[in-house]
């Protein structure tokens, strides 16, 4: 029973929406983009563009994939 009762509770954790956490695009380096489809990835490393990339995604639900 205890076993079932962690699993299910696993599972329920795995699959809720998650948040961005409040970052500080100072603090940001850079941004790895992987695309899964051509396994093409390329690096964001312009301040501006992290600056932006990190403004606009704060506070955004995020959902784990299947």
């Amino acid at each position: 029973m205890i076993v079932f009762v962690l699993i299910a509770a696993s599972a329920i954790w795995y699959f809720l929406p998650t948040f961005f956490e409040r970052v500080e695009p100072s603090d940001v380096k850079f941004i790895a983009v992987f695309n899964g489809n051509t396994g093409k990835d390329f690096d964001i490393s312009d301040a501006d563009e992290i600056r932006y990339i990190v403004e606009n995604t704060q506070g955004i639900r995020m959902e784990k994939g299947v």
